[in-house]
């Protein structure tokens, strides 16, 4: 998925997933009840479904306040029907609510609505969320590790010897992803998720 600035509408589009996330969730059997008894972050994004919805209602801010009312209703689930949501959201709620105070502390610094709205995370927690529990999300995942990469070192300058060793790790990584989706001549119908030729 190819992630550009977001506009008001990916904010929109990420509410609506959730929301629909979450009904889906409610209808769903409810599962790791004794293995996730409580979801901590649940409370978090309640605090934060409370400020935002304070700010969204009385600013007017539409989309904001359609964010806040999926996060409450998350929240609530997360709280009182802990077993209803699966195992694998773990990674996915914690970068919603990392994200979520970033926002929270840039309004409250004086930040426009504007500049949070069209910011491209928007548009990588949209694509996270739709691919939980499917083979996508490890695309999301490597994504958002060399996003983060890109932030924390393309600007500095790296020992010779240490981006030398870089450079093989990559092509490392880049063969096993090659060999992922370029199945052997023998095998032209290998399934690629029970690939395991890549070792170390």
């Amino acid at each position: 998925m190819k992630h550009g600035p977001s506009s008001e509408a990916q904010t929109v589009t990420f509410s609506r997933l959730l929301a629909e996330l979450v009904n889906q969730l409610r209808l769903s059997y409810a599962q790791n009840i004794h293995e996730q008894p409580s979801w901590p972050v649940c409370f978090r994004l309640d605090v934060q479904a409370n400020l935002l919805g304070g700010l969204a209602h009385e600013a007017g801010w539409e989309e904001l306040a359609s964010l806040a009312q999926a996060l409450s209703d998350l929240a609530q689930l997360g709280q009182e029907d802990p077993g209803h949501i699966p195992l694998h959201w773990s990674d996915a709620l914690n970068r919603l609510a990392e994200f979520l105070d970033q926002m929270l502390a840039g309004l409250d610094a004086g930040d426009s609505r504007e500049q949070w709205l069209i910011n491209s995370k928007w548009d990588r927690m949209t694509s996270w969320f739709a691919h939980l529990g499917s083979p996508f999300l490890v695309m999301d995942e490597m994504e958002e590790v060399l996003l983060q990469w890109q932030d924390a070192w393309c600007d500095g300058a790296l020992d010779p010897n240490h981006e030398k060793e870089l450079k093989e790790r990559w092509q490392r990584l880049r063969n096993f992803g090659d060999a992922l989706f370029q199945p052997s001549p023998e095998q032209p119908a290998t399934n690629l998720l029970q690939w395991k030729g890549f070792s170390p």
